[in-house]
């Protein structure tokens, strides 16, 4: 099974493995930040990030050729102290 096959979009795997990352990170390891990123036309990606508590950083202008194409890469970050201060954890 693969999160990138499209029979297994939007069912919250995502979300999950990144929560569980998250965790882990930040409980376990003492990890003071984690970074994130995803290509222009993910939407979805960057909707899910956002809901998580990461803050868009920066953009990688045309960083990546995909498709016949070029995008950006959008940046994303989440500090140990917002994500507790969310109570997320």
């Amino acid at each position: 099974m693969g999160i990138a096959k499209i029979e297994n979009r939007n069912k919250g795997y995502g979300k999950q493995a990144v929560t569980l990352i998250l965790e882990y990170g930040f409980k376990n390891v003492g990890m003071e930040r984690i970074t994130a990123n995803t290509l222009e036309i993910n939407i979805p990606a960057q909707k899910s990030l956002e809901g998580l508590g990461f803050a868009l950083e920066g953009r990688e202008r045309k960083a990546v050729y995909f498709g016949g194409k070029r995008y950006d890469r959008l940046i994303y970050g989440l500090l140990a102290e917002e994500h507790l201060r969310e109570g997320t954890l």
